[in-house]
């Protein structure tokens, strides 16, 4: 490169400069070093910050099983996006996420200067718009709330999985006028139904959780999530045991038996201080800033930054290298004028004269003048250590990336990675190596919003593996008891059904493979009881799940009639077929809403819990003074009349209704079908 001498350096010297500055820390040794300082400011902050290293409430990870579709939120200080997404399933590959609908609205200054439940207002009536035009996707729903993921960047006071009360939000932003200390989902929940929309928020996120939650959805191995951008940060699924227990304070003692493992905001920006080195480029940001040493790592890695960096070196050249002829141009003058994307721009430029780069600079800058092939050179140059030293302090910092947008910089972030890997493990201050494989991940705010709901749901398999006893109660319905000619309690009574005998409905809703069969042993008469379930969740139920309570009729009378007991006649595998959860959203009042059963299409069972002899408080009440209920247990509240026999062949079908809607999620399709073992179970009479 030549040299201009009319100022008080060269240009050649400040480009020396400006190389050694920014890439003599990025040796492998140096990165190591780096990585193990970062290292130790990680563990120390699990334990005792409050600023960074956050536990979520969410303590799941997606299975790639988890099915349905779901309204999915991303709110941002510029943009609110709205979208139904369908989670088909991880098997499906590039078919298992799908986005049917989405709107992007920009948040202007008026939205954010609309006050308090204004504010939810403007989000409820754009919400409605995509409900509205997904309407075909989610009808057979009939009234049931619309599960909703809202992936949120704004402060809260995170109280569980699906809500959070609402913090000052900044930026401008009056939301928080007299809602301040309110739960969010309600918020937006009672804005979505002055709307006449109906919707369940089930999970808030932030969007480092969003980006990792999406990808493990569709790929098992996805162990950090990072958004890179206008700032960056990560999440990071962790055992609980590393988590400091002043975090984890005051949370249910129910929670914390089940989370093993959590995801946590790592506020990586946050990191960094005394570990990474500066530039003096840096220092001037830095002091700059506001609140200088706040994010250290993201002043010198992401976003705007690093279009200020190159400008603040102009403005070094300019002012002692007669850079641009000694003139400053006018559009650079403030802070933060210079656009990051014309570093990328820049760097895409492979050609030898670098003309695309002279015409790009002279449009940005409004140059009078072509710069010079040495400037133009210079600038490149510039960009190409700012971005590659960006590249090595993120992969000191991180075991993963995702970005996309910047030309080569996430390959850059992999070879440094995997470098660090094998030389850490020479050295002996690493694991063994292993294969690092960056994905790019699309609209993960959405996608990742619709994961954290799907994971807010019990899958049927984790009911059935939480659930310690099925207590089922009898004779809880006048008419039933008339049918059977019993007599009429004059307390609560309940038998125990095994958990063995839970029957799960197939792997999906939409699933094309054949129901699940009840088997019923040979020499067995067997009868169907519809009866609503409780999940419970101490102190109270989490949610709902349907049961056909099925009887092996003949071995329960004979035992009745010789006095004996009758678990045999509950207890045969596959003589509980269960729904899917039913959230408490979806039966808001427990005590109305209508069960029914039809067998080959025609109805035998159908009335309304309202009819309950014993309601639910005095159920749970007089169960647990005599045997504790635990958590994930099961109650079924008894059966209403219409019971009836079942044989070979038969299909049945079961489920709920709340004002005269079918709940899809409270839905039971099984076969029954005799058993043909010749080693099997043979009823004979005791």
């Amino acid at each position: 490169m030549a040299s201009v001498t009319n100022g008080q350096r060269s240009l050649a010297s400040l480009a020396e400069e400006v190389d050694k500055a920014f890439l003599e820390p990025c040796t492998i040794p140096r990165m190591l070093a780096m990585s193990a300082g970062l290292t130790e400011q990680y563990h120390d902050r699990l334990q005792n910050s409050s600023a960074c290293m956050l536990p979520s409430f969410c303590y799941t990870f997606p299975t790639g099983e988890e099915t349905g579709h779901f309204l999915a939120l991303d709110v941002g200080g510029s943009t609110f996006r709205i979208a139904l997404v369908e989670l088909a399933g991880r098997a499906q590959k590039e078919k298992g996420m799908v986005m049917h609908h989405m709107i992007a609205h920009k948040i202007g200054e008026p939205v954010r200067k609309l006050e308090g439940t204004q504010f939810f207002d403007w989000m409820g009536a754009r919400i409605k718009e995509v409900v509205d035009a997904t309407s075909s996707l989610h009808e057979d729903r009939g009234g049931a709330p619309l599960r909703l993921g809202l992936t949120w960047s704004f402060p809260i006071e995170q109280t569980s999985h699906r809500s959070g009360k609402l913090q000052g939000m900044g930026k401008g932003f009056k939301a928080s006028d007299g809602t301040l200390g309110i739960e969010l989902a309600d918020l937006l929940e009672s804005a979505c139904a002055r709307q006449g929309v109906a919707v369940a928020v089930e999970a808030v996120i932030n969007d480092g959780a969003a980006t990792l939650l999406s990808q493990a959805y569709l790929d098992a191995s996805t162990s950090v999530g990072l958004i890179v951008g206008t700032g960056c940060n990560t999440a990071v699924y962790v055992p609980t045991s590393v988590i400091g227990s002043s975090k984890l304070a005051g949370r249910d003692p129910a929670w914390l038996e089940k989370a093993s493992r959590v995801v946590i905001n790592t506020e990586m920006s946050m990191f960094g201080l005394g570990v990474l080195p500066r530039t003096r480029w840096d220092e001037i940001i830095n002091v700059n800033t506001g609140k200088p040493d706040f994010q250290p790592l993201e002043f010198m890695t992401t976003g705007r930054y690093l279009g200020e960096l190159l400008r603040l070196v102009i403005v070094d050249a300019v002012e002692h290298c007669q850079f641009f002829g000694g003139v400053l141009p006018p559009v650079l003058a403030e802070p933060y004028t210079l656009d990051t994307a014309i570093l990328a721009r820049m760097e895409e430029d492979q050609t030898d004269d670098l003309a695309p780069s002279t015409e790009l600079i002279t449009k940005a800058f409004e140059l009078q003048t072509k710069p010079e092939l040495d400037e133009i050179k210079f600038l490149r140059n510039a960009t190409h250590a700012i971005s590659l030293r960006a590249a090595a302090y993120l992969s000191a910092a991180i075991h993963a990336i995702v970005i996309i947008k910047y030309p080569g910089f996430k390959d850059r972030c992999a070879n440094y990675v995997s470098s660090l890997i094998e030389e850490g493990f020479k050295a002996g201050t690493g694991p063994p190596p292993e294969k690092v494989v960056f994905e790019e991940t699309f609209e993960a705010a959405l996608f990742g919003a619709a994961v954290a709901v799907a994971l807010a749901i019990p899958s049927p398999e984790s009911i059935a593996d939480r659930c310690r006893k099925v207590v089922a109660v009898g004779r809880n319905y006048a008419e039933h008891i008339s049918e059977l000619s019993s007599a009429r309690p004059a307390q609560p009574f309940w038998f125990l059904k095994p958990t063995s005998s839970l029957l799960l409905p197939a792997s999906t809703p939409s699933s094309s493979s054949p129901p699940p069969k009840v088997i019923v042993p040979r020499g067995i008469e067997v009868a169907h009881e519809i009866e609503l379930g409780l999940i419970i969740a101490l102190p109270l139920i989490s949610g709902y799940v349907m049961g056909i309570d099925v009887t092996a009729r003949n071995v329960q009378w004979e035992a009745k009639r010789k006095g004996l007991p009758w678990s045999i006649s509950k207890g045969f595998d596959t003589f509980l077929p269960i729904s899917r959860f039913i959230s408490k959203s979806q039966i808001p009042n427990p005590h109305d809403a209508t069960v029914w059963l039809t067998v080959n299409g025609q109805q035998r069972q159908r009335d309304s819990t309202a009819l309950f002899l014993f309601d639910i408080p005095r159920l749970l009440n007089d169960i647990s003074k005599v045997m504790s209920l635990e958590e994930g247990d099961i109650v079924l509240t008894g059966t209403p009349k219409g019971v009836g026999p079942l044989v070979d062949g038969d299909v049945v079908q079961g489920g709920v209704e709340v004002d005269g809607k079918d709940v899809p999620e409270g839905r039971i399709d099984v076969l029954v079908e005799n058993a043909t073992a010749e080693d099997g179970y043979v009823y004979r009479e005791t």
